[in-house]
């Protein structure tokens, strides 16, 4: 048997568990939130882009009208990768708190030990998570930025969206897995050793749900369901046992 490490498609599949766990008994209060707030952000982003591109649209002489088409492919195209990997970040690092406590939920339910349930105020939450997103945050930033510049640079920027992708599939790895490990009191610097041990499943875990934030419809319910996704995921391999 494949070890989990090294399964390709234990990604996806834990992505479709997130989804089909996402209105469990017990786990709805938890979900509600985070898909509230993903839905606002998306809805604001929908709204910013209609309105950019149709004050573009006016700016159009008469005779160039028919370029409206090409716009609209462009902002389509500009929203995927703005929810992806901007509003999909904005959205964790406003519903984080509430990711932290779905984590935990769903490893009390899955866990064949017994968890100490931990009384964790939602202001203490707010705090400690808020920083731990900022900390991530500054692992993010110069290197998005330095593939952004490559967009700008002859010849390179042929690649530069490849690049932009696979950088965005490995920041929402970081990102989902963090959470099982920082309720575990894992440091970041452990997070990112435990995907680099593990990068074959994990990095497969992170394309999918970057190809999942790009999905109509799909993208509304990715962040709770790739929380408990990846929380399912992570138990299997530390545990090197199935998982619901």
């Amino acid at each position: 048997m494949l070890k989990s490490r090294y399964n390709i498609f234990l990604g996806p599949a834990y992505l479709l568990r997130g989804y089909q766990l996402l209105f469990t008994k017990g786990l709805k209060r938890y979900v509600i939130i985070p898909v509230l707030i993903n839905t606002l952000i998306f809805t604001l982003a929908l709204w910013i882009g209609f309105h950019w591109i149709g004050r573009l649209s006016e700016l159009l002489p008469h005779s160039l009208h028919f370029f409206k088409i090409f716009f609209d492919m462009i902002y389509f195209l500009m929203v995927s990768f703005l929810f992806v990997y901007v509003f999909t970040i904005a959205t964790n690092l406003m519903g984080a708190p509430f990711n932290s406590f779905l984590s935990a939920k769903v490893e009390r339910m899955i866990s064949i030990e017994h968890l100490p349930t931990e009384s964790r105020g939602i202001l203490h939450e707010i705090k400690r998570t808020i920083k731990r997103e900022g900390r991530k945050g500054l692992y993010y930033l110069p290197r998005l930025l330095g593939v952004l510049i490559l967009f700008f640079i002859p010849g390179v920027n042929m690649i530069a969206g490849i690049l932009w992708f696979l950088l965005s599939a490995w920041i929402m790895a970081i990102e989902y897995f963090d959470y099982p490990m920082d309720n575990k009191k894992e440091s970041f610097d452990a997070t990112r050793a435990f995907i680099r041990k593990n990068f074959i499943v994990c990095f497969s875990f992170g394309i999918t749900v970057s190809v999942a934030a790009m999905i109509p419809i799909v993208n509304f319910m990715v962040v709770p369901a790739a929380v408990i996704g990846a929380t399912c995921l992570y138990k299997r391999v530390v545990s090197k046992a199935s998982v619901i």
